[in-house]
């Protein structure tokens, strides 16, 4: 009887051990999805490069896979004859242009820059799976910048140019996951 009390313990000791074990690992695995990122989405670049000024209003939508994000679309100088003027990125809710806009940045490049240009979004909470469009425009008339295309489709969004669906490929852009910081107030 007393050998059958002790056996009873370890085996009672090694389940509470092992079911420890398992709770432990689980929450830590549940910790460590909830604070990952996924990865950035990007499109290929050249294509072909279109001019601001002529496609405004360009566009691109894209699901949001972080609640934080950087928005880049692929900037190269076309008419270095004319004016580098400001543009300006939006970001909207929703599908198309009719969404209500969530933020805007207005910036000037480097007359020399070519490449990703991010647009920091990143004070933005957004909704993860939902869709949102973010639209450049050039301040003025400028048609100094170009804009490249994808030859490859992203299927979680749509390209626009003159407010107008493009169709057989998107807008070479990227979207950039931003860490959030864990600390509360």
């Amino acid at each position: 009887m007393y050998e059958t009390i002790q056996y009873t313990r370890a085996v009672a000791g090694l389940l509470a051990g092992l079911l420890a074990g398992l709770l432990a690992g689980l929450l830590t695995g549940l910790m460590t999805a909830a604070s990952s990122q996924a990865g950035v989405i990007e499109t290929d670049a050249n294509y072909q490069v279109s001019q601001v000024a002529y496609y405004q209003t360009i566009a691109q939508s894209f699901i949001a896979e972080d609640s934080a994000i950087k928005f880049a679309f692929y900037f190269t100088p076309m008419n270095l004859d004319w004016p580098n003027t400001p543009m300006v990125v939006s970001l909207m809710a929703g599908e198309c242009l009719g969404g209500g806009i969530l933020a805007t940045r207005s910036f000037t490049l480097a007359t020399d820059f070519s490449g990703f240009f991010d647009a920091d979004f990143s004070n933005v909470a957004l909704l993860l799976g939902e869709t949102y469009t973010a639209s450049i425009d050039v301040t003025g008339d400028s048609p100094y910048w170009g804009v490249s295309s994808s030859e490859r489709d992203y299927a979680g969004g749509t390209g626009y140019a003159n407010d107008e669906v493009i169709r057989n490929h998107d807008w070479t852009f990227r979207v950039t996951p931003v860490a959030q910081s864990a600390d509360v107030p």
